[in-house]
């Protein structure tokens, strides 16, 4: 292995994809990230279909790499198709229920 990001590929990623499976099947959230150089992610994520928004907060965190504007765009994204009761999402003019935005 040459790389850190080989290594991430070969060896662990696997490894947290059969633990986030795993996890999956018994119905609990798994979502992971590994930095394997500054800026360079990669991420694992097996959820239940009744999911909670925290665990998807997390992944999305890891999908953005850090950046706070992509974040802030993407909870608003979530909030304008799945509603939300944050203040926060209110004051940037995101509907409280998705009905609204229709």
């Amino acid at each position: 292995m040459t790389t850190k990001e080989e290594f991430y590929d070969q060896v662990i990623a696997p490894k947290l994809l059969a633990i986030g499976k795993e996890c999956q099947d018994n119905g609990l959230g798994f979502s992971a990230a590994v930095e394997y150089e500054p800026h360079s992610l990669g991420r694992t994520s097996c959820w239940p279909k009744d999911a909670s928004f925290a665990i998807r907060l997390v992944d999305i965190a890891i999908q953005v790499h850090g950046n706070v504007d992509q974040l802030i765009w993407a909870l608003m994204r979530h909030g304008r198709e799945n509603g939300h009761s944050s203040v926060c999402l209110r004051i940037l003019g995101v509907p409280e229920t998705p009905e609204e935005t229709k």
